[in-house]
């Protein structure tokens, strides 16, 4: 097992009394990408929220970037990249001001070092002065990850990054993810869709509000029961989720 980034055991949210999601047990390794997989209502985001301590967890325990996963707020959120499902940009400022507002300069000699090659990355440097509320769909996505990207995360928490949206975007942000993990990083990423699973290291399957055993790829046709890895990760991208997640 490479060194760990996350390392936690039987995390759980309750919200008076009623659970969110429990048994979240998980360990990601630098230069892996682990998906969070199963239904839509399953916990996945509940459960990422909690790596990123946006959320406080009730039950469980554990490590996230060396730090306790229970302390909120804490230090490793400025090494974590994590992106929702709705988009969190400024419409009324630009492109680069959008990524420059919540970044600000650390150097005076190079205050923005990752600014061009972040453009470059997104496919965005033909949008650079355009306001963000003016940009479609994709563009607007490849924005909101981008800001991500500026603080150079060690860790990647991605909440569906490129459900619903085209290829080209679907596309440059695995790349980005990948390579995230290529630098010694590693990504936590909640998907139902097969063909980005398919550039996954691992896998924990979600339903019903619990978390099931965690699996790498190589075993992912035993784990699930399949013949082939396509009708695999369609198993875990819809309903056969649940069966795993309560195994």
């Amino acid at each position: 097992m490479a060194e760990l980034l996350v390392d936690i055991h039987g995390l759980g949210k309750l919200i008076d009394g009623t659970r969110l999601v429990d048994g979240v047990t998980l360990r990601l390794g630098r230069g892996e990408i682990l998906g969070l997989t199963g239904p839509v209502g399953g916990g996945k985001t509940t459960a990422l929220r909690m790596l990123a301590g946006l959320v406080r967890p009730d039950l469980g325990h554990g490590t996230v970037l060396g730090e306790d996963v229970v302390v909120p707020l804490s230090r490793r959120r400025g090494r974590i990249g994590y992106m929702g499902q709705r988009l969190a940009l400024y419409p009324e400022l630009s492109v680069i001001d959008n990524l420059l507002c919540n970044n600000p300069a650390r150097d005076a000699d190079a205050p923005y070092p990752r600014l061009e090659a972040v453009l470059k990355a997104m496919a965005l440097t033909g949008f650079a002065d355009d306001l963000a509320g003016t940009l479609a769909n994709g563009p607007a996505r490849r924005l909101h990850f981008a800001g991500i990207l500026m603080n150079a995360p060690q860790l990647l928490l991605l909440d569906e990054p490129g459900a619903g949206f085209d290829r080209e975007t679907n596309d440059l942000i695995w790349r980005a993810i990948e390579q995230v993990a290529a630098d010694g990083g590693g990504a936590i990423v909640a998907s139902c869709d097969m063909a980005e699973l398919a550039r996954c290291t691992a896998f924990v399957p979600f339903a019903d509000q619990q978390a099931g055993t965690q699996f790498d790829f190589d075993m992912i046709l035993p784990a699930t029961g399949a013949s082939v890895v396509d009708e695999a990760l369609r198993l875990l991208a819809g309903g056969g989720g649940r069966r795993l997640a309560h195994n």
